[in-house]
């Protein structure tokens, strides 16, 4: 069981009792409640969509209409939840954790409002009951930073979720981004960019370990980098495709560098400090064209096949710009509000034919995290 400091909950029963079934009796408070529906509460998405139809599609427009007629409105929910974690914080001593237990509805608005995303489409999917979303705070350089660590970790339920089984039943894509297993220049903490490393023994073990837990696929595509290639072929029985269009950014001069030995200069720092999109290591690739090269791939996979769950391993660096371009974020946003993924972990999105959705983020590769 994961420890805590102390544990919150929504002052709705299924949210109280989904704690103590955990083994916590919670502090319960009423400003993590779910968004108040208005007319529409225990009401079917078939009954509020025959009778709100319009008031439905205004909220799908991205209007802030209040649910229900006399509900809440999305940029209400999520504000209350802003407000919730900062209550959370002002009682949270540095170093400490803390456990909140709420709403699906709850916890999609206060991402969308962490992240910036609009309302209008559907960039983000609705957490899978019992998963684990996680956030981490800090200040940098005097600013309040909010990281997304993971979002919608559901792996204790199995490879798929019932949720992400119907859209494959509806015929939408479902892709699973894979980052590899760890290799030695992960432990020294160099740029690996388009360097080839293979997998270390742990990176060997983790796919070892990952492979049981996977499920099965359609299809399945590696970055055609070692370190990636490696992991996929140790983890999949289907046969696998190697591409360029996966790979790690190209650090250009960086490429196989220690952090520690790239030069501090003006350069770096309109990479790093001014976050500017110049090319990495001067000769490199701009994040934009990383993005956009491996975007392209997954679109164009996707539509050639529809209601298939199609596996890609490739890279942190990748798998980060691919999700952030789907929530909207540019690389200024990936590095402020989305965390650095662990080598296995699993991304996953859903592709409908107005665009991709992400439905989970940095969830481990088996149940036990």
């Amino acid at each position: 069981m994961r420890e805590f400091d102390f544990v919150i909950s929504s002052d709705l029963e299924r949210a109280a009792n989904t704690a103590r079934l955990a083994g916590f009796e919670p502090d319960q408070r009423a400003i993590w409640r779910e968004g108040d529906l208005g007319a529409w509460e225990g009401r079917t998405f078939a009954e509020v969509r025959d009778t709100y139809g319009d008031e439905l599609r205004r909220l799908n427009d991205g209007e802030d209409v209040k649910m229900g007629g006399t509900g809440e409105s999305p940029f209400e929910v999520s504000g209350r939840a802003l407000e919730g974690v900062g209550e959370v914080l002002a009682e949270l001593e540095d170093g400490r954790t803390a456990l909140v237990v709420t709403h699906g509805g709850l916890i999609s608005g206060l991402m969308r409002r962490i992240l910036s995303v609009p309302n209008r489409g559907r960039r983000l999917g609705i957490p899978a009951n019992t998963s684990f979303t996680r956030l981490t705070f800090d200040v940098v350089d005097g600013s309040d930073v909010v990281l997304v660590d993971s979002f919608n970790d559901a792996a204790h339920l199995g490879p798929v979720t019932d949720w992400t089984q119907g859209h494959l039943a509806e015929g939408f894509p479902v892709i699973d981004f894979i980052r590899h297993g760890q290799t030695d220049a992960n432990v020294a903490r160099r740029f690996q960019g388009h360097a080839d490393w293979g997998l270390n023994d742990v990176g060997r073990s983790q796919a070892d370990r990952v492979a049981p837990h996977l499920g099965s696929f359609d299809a399945v595509y590696t970055s055609s980098l070692g370190r990636a290639h490696e992991t996929a072929d140790a983890m999949f029985s289907e046969p696998v495709t190697r591409t360029d269009a996966l790979r790690e950014i190209d650090m250009g001069e960086w490429n196989g560098l220690l952090l520690d030995e790239v030069p501090r200069d003006d350069y770096y720092k309109r990479l790093f400090v001014d976050f500017e999109d110049v090319p990495r290591g001067h000769t490199g690739e701009r994040w934009s064209e990383m993005a956009e090269r491996a975007r392209t791939f997954v679109i164009e996979t996707a539509e050639a096949r529809p209601g298939q769950r199609i596996g890609m391993v490739s890279h942190g660096g990748t798998i980060r710009a691919l999700i952030g371009v789907t929530l909207g974020l540019d690389h200024r946003g990936v590095r402020s509000h989305l965390g650095l993924l662990a080598n296995m972990a699993i991304s996953q999105a859903v592709i409908f034919p107005t665009g991709p959705m992400v439905t989970s983020y940095n969830v481990p590769g088996h149940p036990e995290g």
